[in-house]
């Protein structure tokens, strides 16, 4: 049961894209917080070769106790994977200079008057 429940739609949360500057494209999954996110934006970075969903049961938590949560997949990976992944030339780097840079400037444009942690 605990594996279908990572495999669910989470509820309260919008399935979103984040543009990366190098014109690639993240798959992410945003959750409002209660209280409008009155705590702070998370940024979840997931582990090496780990799907974000992983982590949604984490953010449906963190989005319940008023913090604005973010999860995405990273360039290759899951909601961000391309129908052709050999004819990438995705360098295991560009997850935390571009693909992380994106995360970041998207909760930016969401809520600049709020903390943001990762």
């Amino acid at each position: 049961m605990h594996d279908n429940v990572l495999h669910l739609k989470p509820i309260g949360c919008e399935e979103i894209t984040i543009p990366c500057k190098d014109g690639v494209v993240l798959g992410g999954h945003l959750w409002r917080g209660a209280d409008n996110g009155r705590c702070g934006q998370v940024i979840i970075n997931p582990a090496t070769g780990v799907l974000a969903r992983y982590y949604h049961r984490y953010a449906q938590f963190l989005a319940g106790r008023g913090f604005d949560v973010l999860t995405y997949d990273y360039r290759g990976i899951g909601a961000s994977r391309p129908a052709d992944l050999k004819a990438c030339d995705y360098l295991w780097r560009d997850w935390g200079e571009k693909d992380f840079d994106a995360a970041v400037r998207l909760m930016h444009e969401e809520r600049r008057q709020r903390p943001l942690l990762v």
